[in-house]
C-alpha cells in the first residue's frame, strides 16, 4: 500500500519538522520513506539555467513554469519522480511531497494519485511564523526576511496569495482545501502525537 502525503503551508510553519516526525512513526511501521521537494525540481531549473539557488529564484522560476506550462507542471514533475521510484517494487512506501502551494497542484495529485492521497496543511500563528522566519538562518532564505519585519510580512503575504495571478503561490487556497490541518503553534510533543494520529488514520486504523 502506497501513501501519499503532500504538505502545504507557509515558511517557517514546521514542514520540515512534521516530515521527520512522519517518517519516524512510519518507519516503526514498517514503511518505505520518500522524499520529494518541490525544490529539488527548482533547485534543478536553476542549475539548468545559470542562476543561483535561493528562495526569490525558486519562486520566480516556479512563477514562470506555471504561468508556461499550467499551474500543475511542477506537481506532474512531482509525479513522475514517484513513479521512478515505484519502478523499484517496493512495498510498503510513504512518499511525502513537499510544498504544494498552489491548489491546482494538489488537483493533480488527487487524479494521479488517488485514494492514498491527502493533502495536509501545517497551521501556526502569524506572529510565531514572523519569529521563526526571522531566527532559523536558512541559507536560501530570500534576503532581508531576517533582518526586517516588514519584509517577513512581506514574504508570508506573498506566498498566501496576496496580489498574486492564479498560477502563483496560493498557499491560503491549499490550505483551504487540505485534507488535514495541523497545529504546530505547540511544543514538540504536541506535533508528534498530532503526526501519530494522522498517519493512523491515513492507515484506516481510527
Amino acid at each position: 500500500m502506497d501513501v501519499y502525503v503532500a504538505l502545504t503551508g507557509l515558511p517557517a510553519c514546521g514542514k520540515e519538522t512534521f516530515k521527520d516526525l512522519l517518517f519516524l512513526a512510519a518507519t516503526e511501521r514498517g514503511f518505505q520513506n520518500h522524499h520529494i521537494s518541490f525544490t529539488d525540481v527548482l533547485r534543478d531549473e536553476c542549475v539548468r539555467r545559470g542562476v543561483e539557488c535561493n528562495r526569490e529564484n525558486y519562486t520566480n522560476i516556479a512563477n514562470a513554469l506555471r504561468s508556461e506550462f499550467g499551474s500543475d507542471i511542477l506537481a506532474e514533475r512531482i509525479v513522475e519522480k514517484v513513479q521512478g521510484v515505484q519502478a523499484q517494487q517496493q512495498a510498503s512506501r510513504l512518499f511525502v511531497l513537499e510544498a504544494v502551494r498552489n491548489p491546482r497542484e494538489a488537483d493533480l495529485f488527487r487524479s494521479r494519485l488517488g485514494n492514498g492521497f491527502a493533502l495536509v496543511g501545517i497551521t501556526a500563528p502569524r506572529e510565531l511564523l514572523i519569529e521563526r522566519i526571522r531566527t532559523r538562518k536558512r541559507l536560501d532564505e530570500q534576503p532581508g526576511v531576517m533582518d526586517s519585519r516588514a519584509a517577513a510580512e512581506a514574504l508570508l503575504d506573498r506566498e498566501w496569495g496576496v496580489n498574486q495571478p492564479e498560477t502563483g503561490l496560493r498557499v491560503g487556497d491549499c490550505l483551504a482545501v487540505s485534507d488535514f490541518l495541523i497545529d504546530n503553534s505547540g511544543d514538540l510533543q504536541s506535533l508528534e502525537m498530532q503526526v501519530r494520529r494522522l498517519l493512523a488514520r491515513l492507515r484506516g486504523e481510527a
